[in-house]
């Protein structure tokens, strides 16, 4: 293309200011400044053309092996839009591409590379691993927009799996908010990208309806063990949640299991059980020290509640 067509195409592309472009993205491409530049003065972008042409795109001053340089400062690179490197990479090849994550309105400069398999391609009969280049301050709900734009997938039906360094995977569930580094990913871990079966998974989050069914459920059971044996004052009473199996299937049964310091916590237990049950409504947890809360609160309720009658 014309040098001076270049120049409208990328103007076309590109906000006013690189402000406006880290605010309005998630992710920016990143230009070494000695290309940047030189391809400027070909095409004429801020001043008369004067230049040759600038010959493929060159980062690598950017790299010390496979990784950003630690030294690497926003002053050694020009950030554009990623139609504008799309429009670049296509007329001068070369690389290689720098894609940079915006976490609190500035790029991340020391991204983790996390190898990812799209489990959803079919066009080749081997697993392909992908090398990408993300920010570990994320979020795994960012990846998943992220991975969502980059394999053409809803991320809302995106389902990431690990996969351990004895081919062994384990699923991402609940994790949404934490961050990668939260999380202990680093160099080299594997994500596979799957998509949920809508047979058979369910949302995630606590839906509000289902955390007022398992409040409900608790304060009856409470009420109902005081004609039993319960604890006249507040004795250390640690109902700790020690394992909860999310629904997979609404025919499934909960599975609740308790740890007390009195025998109370398991018949308290066995009424939550058999209230969820009646209920007929599959319990979705997000975050079990959310219910643990629940649970630790309204026992705390009720003996202050007790101690005024």
């Amino acid at each position: 293309m014309d040098p001076s067509n270049q120049r409208i195409v990328i103007l076309g592309y590109e906000p006013e200011s690189v402000n406006e472009l880290v605010e309005a993205s998630q992710t920016v491409f990143a230009i070494a400044n000695p290309w940047w530049n030189s391809w400027c003065d070909y095409v004429g972008y801020y001043r008369d053309a004067t230049g040759p042409c600038p010959g493929p795109i060159s980062n690598e001053s950017l790299f010390e092996g496979s990784s950003l340089k630690l030294s690497l400062s926003i002053n050694d690179i020009m950030l554009i839009s990623s139609a504008s490197w799309n429009a670049l990479k296509l007329w001068y090849q070369g690389g290689p591409e720098v894609e940079l994550f915006i976490v609190d309105g500035q790029p991340d400069l020391t991204p983790i590379h996390i190898l990812v398999w799209n489990s959803q391609d079919t066009k080749y009969a081997m697993i392909t691993w992908k090398s990408l280049m993300v920010s570990s301050k994320i979020t795994f709900k960012d990846l998943k927009d992220y991975l969502g734009k980059k394999f053409s997938i809803d991320p809302e039906v995106i389902e990431l799996k690990l996969e351990s360094s004895t081919s062994e995977t384990r699923k991402l569930i609940g994790y949404d908010d934490c961050t990668l580094n939260d999380c202990m990913i680093s160099d080299g871990t594997k994500i596979i990208v799957a998509k949920k079966d809508k047979k058979k998974v369910q949302l995630l989050d606590i839906l509000e309806e289902e955390d007022d069914d398992l409040e409900k459920a608790l304060k009856a059971s409470l009420k109902e063990e005081e004609k039993v044996s319960y604890p006249k004052s507040g004795e250390n009473f640690d109902i700790e949640m020690e394992t909860i199996h999310i629904y997979s299937d609404p025919n499934n049964e909960a599975d609740y299991r308790f740890r007390s310091s009195r025998s109370d916590g398991a018949a308290v237990a066995e009424r939550i059980e058999k209230s969820m049950k009646e209920a007929k409504k599959p319990l979705a947890v997000h975050h079990l020290r959310r219910i643990q809360k629940n649970i630790m609160g309204i026992w705390e309720d009720y003996l202050a509640w007790q101690k005024q009658q």
